[in-house]
């Protein structure tokens, strides 16, 4: 690969490491302001609902890279 692919390359991740990081903080500062039992609840709501959310954050990682890489291409 030459240098100009790597950057795109990393251009075009960097969406997604960036709201995967974002995603994980925000759910460790919600999760510290639950009791244990209210914590099992949410975590088991939770995994009902992982592929929706999953889902969400592919479809923002891909909209997040296209706009990061027309903006690398200006």
């Amino acid at each position: 690969m030459r240098s100009g692919e790597v950057r795109e390359w990393l251009v075009a991740l960097a969406p997604a490491v960036l709201l995967a990081l974002l995603m994980v903080a925000a759910g460790l500062a919600f999760a510290l302001t639950l009791d244990a039992t209210e914590r099992a609840a949410f975590g088991a709501m939770l995994a009902a609902r992982g592929a929706i959310a999953l889902f969400g954050w592919l479809a923002l990682s891909v909209l997040f890279g296209v706009l990061a890489r027309a903006a690398y291409l200006r």
